[in-house]
């Protein structure tokens, strides 16, 4: 009962305050670390007969904080990201406290966590960057920025994505995910890797094959022919004439370009292969892998198009080399398309005359890869390729520009030809090729095919000419 007497006023003492009313709960997340949200609470102020003290701010039924009168607005800070939030303000007198106030909720959003360190693939004049997204903070990823250790930086939507680079140099890579709340901090740094330098124009990856000359320093520097009388012995390498050309090794300008195989039948006539230079990456299970370092066994990425005849080889009859431009992929082919593994059956080395370069990837002249023109796809010869042709890429898994095209119909270099089962497409670093059956068509000239055609080679027979599509 209320107090009756000289010391009794308006305030109801006993009853204790009225609990406070308009509870509101509003995330405020900007630039908020991860896991570190806040949520600003707000109030209207207890009414009636009873001023209170002050009020207390709950969650899950416990007091988190004390707030005293007349403020009437509190922040809670420390937050875990992504998660939802409920409070309730009760008010407080010397004599008692309120009921709790009706609930307010939100969630609590951040800036994207920190990312692990990425993972950096060397390729030719440019480098491949992968990454693992990271928790969002509630909020959506908007981009990805990234640091090089010399000095660039730019942004990518996916991963993996490339970046441009000057041959031979070594680098690491950071990595941080943005928001609309704002930036994560920069991840670890990624492995360090030294970018290639193209391989059709000859040193230092001209035998890049490891032990292709099996004496261990063959072509070791310093004294790079030092040891007198290093060619002397006739028998020194067993087969009869294999450096027959007098003076093969005497002239100036040992690799003096053109021609560094040009002794006629020191490595027997170039081939004519459909191949991959032996620098072309090519996607593997654990990221991109150049083709000389593959072997037999290994697993690459391969792409599984349904529909396509058994007899896709030769579909325009045997030695007809312009059939695999006959074909005509459909839309709901490629749709329906699915990115598989597939294995290294085969592999041959061979030396090649002509060499086109293609968005970074290096083929033979003869090579065909998946192209789109007019709103046709069909497997394309790579030397006839226009600007205006698309081709298939891995990352986008779509048709992309041409935006890299170099053809010279006159270097030698060394490429492979890979057969790969059960699928017989995979991707290279920024395209789709299919494989080579690996006929035994390598530097020692042991096919006697090669030898004696005057063109091409397909499925073991000799094709007169390369047909333009």
């Amino acid at each position: 009962m209320k107090n009756i007497g000289v010391n009794s006023s308006a305030q109801d003492n006993f009853t204790g305050p009225n609990a406070p009313g308009s509870l509101t709960a509003t995330n405020t997340p900007s630039g908020r670390s991860y896991n570190d949200g806040r949520i600003d609470l707000s109030w209207s102020a207890s009414t009636g007969a009873n001023i209170p003290t002050g009020y207390y701010v709950r969650y899950n039924g416990s007091t988190i904080a004390t707030v005293a009168y007349p403020t009437t607005s509190y922040s809670v800070t420390g937050l875990s990201s992504d998660t939802s939030y409920s409070y309730t303000v009760k008010a407080y007198d010397t004599y008692n406290t309120s009921v709790d106030s009706p609930s307010a909720s939100t969630t609590a959003t951040t800036v994207p966590a920190t990312m692990s360190a990425p993972t950096a693939t060397a390729g030719v004049d440019s480098d491949s960057v992968s990454f693992t997204a990271p928790a969002t903070g509630g909020s959506a990823i908007t981009t990805y920025r990234w640091t090089s250790s010399d000095g660039k930086t730019g942004t990518t939507a996916s991963s993996p994505f490339s970046v441009v680079q000057e041959a031979n140099t070594a680098q690491t890579y950071q990595i941080r995910a943005e928001n609309a709340n704002g930036s994560g901090v920069y991840s670890g740094n990624s492995n360090s890797v030294t970018t290639q330098a193209p391989s059709f124009f000859g040193p230092p990856s001209f035998f890049s094959p490891p032990g292709f000359f099996a004496p261990p320093g063959f072509f070791s520097p310093p004294g790079f022919f030092s040891p007198p009388g290093f060619f002397g012995p006739p028998s020194f390498f067993s087969p009869p004439g294999f450096f027959a050309p007098p003076g093969f090794f005497s002239p100036p300008g040992f690799f003096a370009p053109p021609g560094f195989f040009s002794p006629p039948g020191f490595f027997g006539p170039p081939s004519f292969a459909k191949s991959v230079g032996v620098n072309t990456l090519v996607r593997t299970p654990s990221g991109l892998v150049s083709a000389g370092q593959l072997e037999i066994g290994d697993e690459i990425i391969g792409l599984n198009i349904p529909g396509i005849p058994d007899n896709y080889w030769d579909l325009a009859g045997v030695g007809i080399y312009a059939s695999y431009s006959d074909y005509v992929f459909t839309e709901e082919q490629m749709a329906n398309a699915i990115e598989t593994v597939t294995t290294v059956v085969g592999k041959v080395l061979h030396e090649n005359i002509g060499a086109v370069a293609v968005n970074g990837d290096i083929y033979t002249l003869n090579h065909f890869i998946l192209a789109k023109r007019d709103n046709e796809i069909k497997s394309i010869n790579v030397r006839f390729l226009l600007n205006t042709d698309l081709i298939y890429n891995h990352q986008t898994q779509d048709f992309v520009p041409v935006e890299a095209y170099e053809k010279n119909e006159e270097i030698t270099i060394q490429s492979y030809s890979i057969n790969v089962e059960p699928f017989d497409f995979y991707f290279t670093e920024n395209g789709l090729t299919f494989d080579m059956q690996a006929l035994e068509i390598s530097l020692s000239g042991e096919n006697e095919l090669a030898i004696h055609c005057a063109g091409p080679i397909h499925d073991g027979h000799c094709c007169d000419e390369i047909t333009q599509p």
